[in-house]
């Protein structure tokens, strides 16, 4: 048996193995744990530089594609006498009133805030007092003229009426001023005379110096002549011209002049009945009338003037009409008269030319009154129209205009369009014995409906 200084000397001996098998093993955890967090830290490490080398590669663009050259080879501009045309079978004429069931593409002004400015309160004494550039806050009605200097912007609500005495509502000598939110309205500066409420001089000089203008979600009405006249690169974003005895914007017109989602209406009537025209049509009325370069109307409608809807006369050119609605006008929707180099793309164009000038007011003699008419014009597209219920289709006239430049109906083309009746024809004509079949008139890939009928090259 064993004696009990041997167990004792026995259990020291066991409790020194234990003690250093547990030393033993807390090395060993802190080495392992040592080598996992070394090796955490150098993951980490690549990790994150593997994501700084993503996020620059990212930021450096891939080499571009390079495409292909593609040619379209367009058929020869020779005129042929036979229709590239489809003619579908009859459908139901569009009404007068049924232009509004077709959404108008139209520009909203973003909404002012209140006005932070210089309140105007005495007229053109608060201008004359102030430098350039400063911005007015009007408020209330006045029979005021106003000549702004370069820079200026006048905001409203307000309205600026000329009681049928004033002459002008504003006078445009300096550039680049801006016009907001205000109506302007009862400005009498002579029956028929073209002049505008929002006056400018008719001269290169004075529209090249007040060039630039903004008007923005103006209400001009009821005024004796035009609303406006415009200086070179103006623009008329939103707004509203009408019920002007002559026309909504016309007379003096600059060049390079834009008018986007703006609504010209109900211009060149004796009142507001609506029933007898004011001025005559054969000098200057209706919609918008431009004898300059550059103008581009878009996004518009223009409707129920007693005259034409849109009217370039006069070498009006590089004229640019798209996205509009035009309807229910007295004669042509849009009328291209003596003028090159028009775009005519993507409108709605419905009855008009129905009241016609050249007709005495009733119809539409020969190939006036068309949705959209060309008179002795060149190098005009008409393209992706809808042309409906009009007293003519779209046409074309050749007449000795020796006041063209060339005043020749030539290089026009008419392509996809949709033309529908009832009444009137589509096509082109002459009354002074030129031979049209060589002038390069080519109509291709319309739709005929609704017994509207393509009569030719010699209608």
């Amino acid at each position: 048996m064993t004696s009990r200084s041997e167990r004792l000397k026995l259990a020291r001996a066991q409790q020194r193995r234990r003690r250093k098998l547990v030393a033993n093993a807390a090395i060993a955890v802190f080495v392992v744990g040592a080598i996992l967090v070394a090796g955490s830290a150098t993951s980490w490490s690549k990790h994150r530089r593997h994501r700084f080398v993503q996020t620059s590669s990212s930021t450096t663009p891939a080499p571009s594609a390079t495409l292909a050259t593609t040619t379209t080879t367009l058929p020869p501009t020779t005129t042929t006498v036979a229709p590239t045309t489809t003619v579908a079978p009859p459908v139901t004429r569009t009404t007068a009133g049924s232009p509004s069931a077709i959404p108008a593409v139209t520009v909203t002004p973003t909404p002012i805030g209140p006005c932070v400015g210089v309140p105007m309160l005495r007229g053109q004494p608060d201008i004359d007092a102030s430098p350039p550039n400063t911005k007015f806050c009007l408020s209330g009605t006045h029979n005021w003229t106003l000549t702004p200097k370069a820079g200026d912007i006048l905001v409203g609500p307000a309205t600026l009426d000329g009681q049928d005495a004033t002459a002008h509502a504003i006078v445009a000598v300096a550039p680049n001023v801006t016009l907001s939110n205000l109506t302007i309205q009862h400005y009498q500066n002579g029956n028929g005379s073209q002049d505008g409420a929002i006056h400018i001089a008719d001269d290169g000089t004075a529209k090249a110096t007040a060039s630039g203008w903004k008007l923005v979600n103006l209400d001009v009405g009821f005024n004796s002549a035009s609303g406006s006249g415009s200086g070179n690169e103006w623009t008329f974003t939103g707004g509203r011209f009408h019920d002007n005895r002559q026309e909504g914007i016309g007379g003096a017109m600059g060049t390079n002049v834009t008018v986007n989602g703006t609504e010209v209406d109900h211009n060149d009537f004796t009142d507001s009945t609506y029933t007898r025209r004011n001025w005559s049509c054969g000098d200057e009325a209706g919609g918008i009338k431009w004898v300059t370069n550059g103008m581009t109307v878009t996004n518009s409608s223009i409707h129920d003037n007693a005259c034409k809807g849109l009217w370039a006369d006069l070498n009006g050119d590089g004229a640019t009409i798209t996205n509009n609605r035009v309807y229910n006008n007295w004669d042509e929707g849009i009328f291209i008269e003596i003028s090159s180099n028009a775009t005519i793309s993507g409108n709605t164009v419905t009855n008009n030319g129905w009241h016609n000038y050249n007709g005495g007011g009733s119809g539409c003699p020969w190939l006036f009154g068309g949705g959209i008419t060309l008179n002795s014009s060149d190098h005009v597209t008409v393209s992706h129209n809808t042309v409906a219920g009009n007293c003519n289709g779209i046409t074309g006239v050749q007449q000795d205009r020796p006041d063209g430049h060339p005043g020749l109906l030539e290089n026009f083309t008419v392509d996809s369009n949709a033309v529908a009746g009832p009444g009137g024809v589509t096509g082109v004509a002459q009354d002074n014995g030129a031979d049209l079949r060589s002038r390069q008139i080519v109509f291709t890939n319309n739709t005929l409906t609704n017994g509207m009928p393509f009569c030719g090259l010699n209608c």
